[in-house]
């Protein structure tokens, strides 16, 4: 039941956000589908809800900005890199950086060390790390502060992996890429993202706090 409605809050978001093609009428028929028992006023009343939300998700603009990986004798005054964006976002956190792992390597070394000294000013490190990453050699890079929370995917019968590639700061900037945190990934291969600005990016952060909340990672520090 509860994927249905997942489901239908979809459907019921599109239908609205394009009710001049569909109709208010294949709404309320959308609905009745799944409660059959509600009368036309309950209907019309779930309607006006999600449209007052959906205004409400319409002013939290988000702009976005090209990030890649790319060879060296390739040059674009619109696309940023992938290592400079993340360096100097980093640097730029005065609050919160929230970030994962599915595959990490040494290389990152200086990267972690920037995040260790976020830590130190203050700032709140969340890093969550896919359940085959070796937590040893990250216990190993990241320095003893209660700012650096570490967690890791627990084995669950219902998703396999965390192969998000995303690092969110000050819950106003947000770099999703298909780079890992590699040698590869960061200088080797040819990698596409973006790093989005606005007030809506916080949405990413509280994604993790509700599977925290429901046990998909566990706390390793």
């Amino acid at each position: 039941m509860q994927t249905r409605l997942y489901v239908l809050a979809e459907e019921l978001n599109s239908f609205i956000r394009n009710e001049d093609i569909y109709g208010e009428d294949a709404i309320i028929k959308e609905l009745k589908k799944t409660f059959p028992n509600l009368d036309i006023n309950d209907l019309n009343n779930i309607i006006a809800l999600i449209k007052l939300q959906n205004k409400t998700f319409a002013k939290e603009v988000i702009s976005a900005e090209l990030v890649a990986t790319v060879p060296a004798l390739i040059h674009s005054k619109k696309t940023r890199r992938t290592i400079g964006v993340l360096r100097e976002y980093i640097h730029a956190s005065k609050h919160t950086i929230l970030i994962t792992g599915y595959t990490i390597s040494e290389f990152v070394k200086d990267l972690i060390q920037l995040l260790n000294k976020k830590a130190s000013e203050g700032v709140i490190i969340k890093f969550f790390l896919d359940k085959h990453v070796d937590e040893n050699f990250i216990k190993s890079i990241v320095e003893i502060n209660k700012n650096f929370k570490i967690y890791k995917l627990v084995n669950s019968k219902v998703y396999s992996n965390l192969h998000a590639k995303i690092a969110v700061f000050d819950n106003k900037h947000a770099l999703i890429s298909s780079s890992n945190l590699s040698y590869n990934g960061i200088i080797n291969n040819i990698e596409i993202g973006s790093i989005l600005h606005g007030e809506g990016v916080r949405e990413l952060e509280t994604l993790f706090e509700v599977m925290l909340e429901r046990k998909f990672f566990k706390k390793l520090n």
